[in-house]
């Protein structure tokens, strides 16, 4: 940031005139300011200083003129409150609905799913809330959607629509929060090539204390997530509000005609981010006529399918962790992670969390106990789960993931049914 002064007014030499002089801010190529400015105002008489006065101006930027950013394809979008506005490209949605096309040239629109602050969207409600405001630029496939931040922190899910709102093409997680996730201050949790996100997914804060640090929870492979656990009862989640600040409830779905077969299951989970989906007969939400015949069709979630993996495959396109990061990778019998932080985690009664550790000295930070979404419903409240990027070897209706007991002991499982909904903790690549 550069101030600079601009040309001086009138000089005070006549009772009751003001001077004046006008300064310049220039930012510097990111948009974003900060800090403060202290200007010192000197008043003569006859070439004797009178008085001078301090007056301290704040230079943080806000939405009015913090510009806009460009983001690359993901799911999933960071943004600080009071900063800049992003430019999602809608491309995303080709790459992940390539059944349900954006034509060129087509006229599109937005569409707010909900939010977890009750101010609702700035723009409608007229509240402090996460998001301000919403705009279309372009048209066709290769439009963007514009997304401001509000003033307040909190987690919000937007959709691009036909322009009658009619149909979802695609929908992103927005997650409003002074949170950086690749800020130096974050290079704390390193194992191995991996280094691990400091929070859960959605996490509001790095506060274990805090309820609202336990963050969001996914069914696996989908990208859309569900509002985090209660602040007082953990079997009870947040409330969350649609635009207006009304208090709406994600419902759940049991049908598998609705949920469809095959490439028709996904496109419904597009249109639906708010629906839970639990199949009558407890398959996956995939069904199973998708089959373990078509296994290479599961790249289009987490992970690139690979029998017995333990490797990072190519993020894919469902996969809900922000630019950069990814689900934790790993099968089901070789998980070079979650087998190696056994014997070293500590449960804590108080924050219902656990503190990690990798051969049981390699700090991985403190992972509080949310316990799961089943059937629609939290239960396991003192119990932690987190995905892993792979589904359950061999099998259609299960997925690999770890659990911290209250015993202190950690366990790997793929006795969790896909259409459960757990936590996540993201991991990045750090090295080869």
């Amino acid at each position: 940031m550069t101030l600079t002064s601009g040309t001086p007014g009138n000089t005070a030499n006549e009772p009751n005139h003001t001077g004046e002089v006008t300064f310049k801010v220039d930012t510097p190529p990111n948009g974003e300011t900060s800090g403060e400015a202290t200007f010192r105002f000197q008043f003569y008489d006859q070439g004797n200083i009178l008085t001078s006065k301090y007056v301290t101006i704040n230079l943080k930027s806000g939405q009015s003129n913090s510009g806009i950013r460009d983001v690359v394809l993901a799911n999933y979008y960071v943004m600080r409150p009071n900063r800049r506005g992003i430019r999602i490209p809608v491309a995303q949605a080709g790459r992940g609905n390539p059944d349900n096309p954006i034509a060129p040239g087509e006229k599109l629109n937005y569409k707010f799913i909900w939010t977890d602050h009750p101010g609702g969207y700035t723009e409608v409600s007229g509240k402090p809330s996460a998001v301000s405001r919403l705009e279309i630029e372009g048209d066709g496939p290769d439009a963007f959607l514009i997304a401001y931040p509000g003033s307040e922190a909190g987690n919000a899910v937007v959709a691009v629509t036909n322009e009658s709102g009619s149909k979802i093409y695609w929908s992103w997680h927005l997650w409003v929060s002074d949170f950086n996730p690749d800020d130096e201050s974050n290079d704390r949790y390193n194992f191995s090539v991996y280094q691990f996100l400091d929070r859960n997914l959605g996490a509001l804060s790095e506060d274990i204390t805090q309820p609202k640090s336990r963050g969001l929870y996914y069914q696996w492979g989908r990208k859309d997530p569900f509002p985090m656990a209660d602040v007082n009862d953990l079997s009870n989640f947040v409330d969350i509000f649609d635009e207006f600040g009304n208090v709406i409830t994600f419902r759940t779905e049991s049908s598998r005609n609705v949920i469809g077969t095959g490439s028709t299951a996904l496109n419904n989970t597009i249109q639906n981010p708010l629906v839970f989906y639990i199949p009558s007969d407890n398959s996956a939400w995939y069904t199973n006529e998708w089959g373990s015949t078509n296994e290479n069709n599961f790249q289009q979630f987490w992970n690139e399918f690979e029998e017995n993996s333990i490797t990072d495959a190519n993020k894919r396109i469902y996969d809900p962790c922000p630019d950069g990061w990814k689900t934790v990778p790993g099968g089901t019998t070789v998980a070079p992670i979650w087998y190696q932080i056994y014997g070293g985690v500590e449960y804590d009664p108080v924050t219902n969390s656990t503190q990690v550790y990798a051969e049981g000295t390699v700090d991985l930070g403190v992972w509080p106990h949310a316990g799961r979404i089943s059937g629609g419903v939290l239960i396991e409240p003192i119990t932690g789960r987190y995905w892993t990027a792979n589904k359950e070897i061999g099998g259609t209706s299960d997925a690999a993931h770890t659990y911290f007991l209250t015993s202190g002991a950690a366990q790997p499982g793929t006795n969790i049914r896909i259409n459960d909904g757990l936590t996540i903790r993201c991991v990045r690549r750090i090295g080869d």
